[in-house]
């Protein structure tokens, strides 16, 4: 299974190593190279077979050059000599990979007449080892430390290159889509500035209905004001009209029980031979109208004839008459008594008559219009407060409508 994920690796990462040997004098020692490398986890590839000199690579040797990362040519004394190796140095040269040869018959610092591929090899940095670990020996610590070296500052190398060609990459790519990314930027701007200034409506539209409602609290609270001041001046009026009222009747039940009762005296006393002269003398004339007294006399127990006076045709009747208009007229005294009282806690300096109860009168309409405008005033204001809210709500669902639109790239601007 081992051997199978390492075939697997090879196939899709190629090998990290390529060991270019001649058999009969470094056969063992390539060997225990490849073996050693493969216990450090890297991916070898090895030839172990006997290939006749003049035949041509195989596939499979082929294709392991073209996907390893390093050839290792093992120079020992008779490498040169080696018509494989040198196809194997040939195919690999031009492709300007990392070739670190491990000399071991100091082939490339003597003056050796070599052939053209071992004589490129002088330019490249090589390993020295001795004769002493041929054909059979394993290699040293030092020699595996350099290959691992030589293969780590490839690795190096290849992630630069990588590195750049992705910069160039994403270089292109910022290129290509900077007028979008431009657009997008623009679009979550224009966004946030949208947002803004919504929100500053509502702040703004938010303060007016909050004056508004001030507004309103004190429109209210002086239409309250105003409607105690109108039940104040009609209870006024109505007090004084009251009073008036009773004040009249008053001298009304006054003037004639007082002209009842000088009429019955003289009668009585002879100074006329009937009552009905005596009555004339004092102003009651022949079917004189008494509805002035007959509203005094309305729940007395004498038949009123509001057209005649037959009902003052006797004595009894005159003093019953006095008797009854006398019992109103206390009545009516202490009733202006009352209404006085409660009058003069109002108007203490004032007296109190029609001129009195005109002023009264206009105050209650002055109050009624002030009222009145008042109210109109109150329900525009009430109607101003109205729109105010309708344009929050109409603005509060536009902010809700961006920030519903926003797109996941635009991270601020819409709140």
């Amino acid at each position: 299974m081992r051997n199978l994920i390492r075939q697997l690796q090879t196939q899709v990462f190629g090998y990290d190593f390529f060991i270019s040997y001649r058999h009969n004098s470094a056969g063992g020692y390539a060997a225990n190279l490849a073996q050693s490398l493969e216990e450090r986890g890297y991916a070898v590839f090895i030839d172990r077979r006997e290939t006749p000199a003049g035949s041509d690579l195989p596939l499979a040797i082929r294709w392991a050059l073209w996907r390893a990362k390093i050839l290792i040519p093992l120079l020992s004394h008779d490498a040169p000599n080696s018509e494989w190796m040198r196809n194997e140095i040939s195919q690999f040269l031009p492709s300007g990979r990392t070739v670190l040869p491990i000399d071991f018959a100091s082939l490339l610092s003597s003056e050796l007449i070599l052939p053209d591929q071992f004589l490129a090899l002088k330019k490249r940095h090589y390993i020295v080892d001795t004769t002493e670990h041929l054909p059979d020996g394993k290699p040293t610590t030092r020699v595996l430390d350099a290959i691992v070296e030589g293969l780590n500052h490839i690795r190096v190398r290849t992630a630069a290159r990588w590195a750049l060609a992705a910069a160039a990459t994403l270089l292109v790519i910022a290129a290509l889509i900077a007028p979008t990314i431009r657009e997008l930027i623009a679009r979550c701007e224009a966004q946030a500035l949208a947002s803004r200034e919504i929100a500053t409506h509502i702040d703004t539209t938010t303060d007016e209905i909050d004056a508004i409602s001030i507004r309103v609290a004190s429109l209210t609270e002086k239409a309250k004001m105003m409607e105690e001041q109108i039940e104040s001046a009609e209870s006024q009026a109505s007090g004084i009209r009251n009073f008036l009222e009773t004040r009249a009747n008053f001298h009304i039940a006054e003037k004639y029980s007082n002209m009842a009762t000088t009429a019955l005296r003289y009668f009585k006393a002879g100074a006329y031979t009937t009552l009905d002269d005596a009555l004339t003398a004092q102003g009651f004339s022949l079917n004189q109208p008494f509805r002035e007294v007959a509203a005094l006399l309305s729940t007395s127990s004498i038949a009123i004839n509001e057209n005649a006076r037959d009902w003052l045709s006797s004595v009894a009747a005159v003093e019953k008459f006095v008797v009854n208009l006398l019992s109103i007229k206390g009545q009516l005294e202490q009733r202006g008594i009352d209404f006085l009282m409660l009058i003069q806690s109002r108007y203490p300096n004032e007296v109190v008559d029609a001129e009195l109860l005109q002023r009264v009168e206009v105050n209650l309409r002055t109050f009624r219009d002030n009222r009145r405008t008042t109210l109109l005033e109150l329900d525009q204001i009430r109607n101003q407060m109205q729109s105010a809210e309708n344009r929050r709500d109409v603005l509060m669902k536009q902010q809700k409508a961006l920030v519903h639109e926003r797109p996941v790239w635009c991270t601020s601007g819409v709140s």
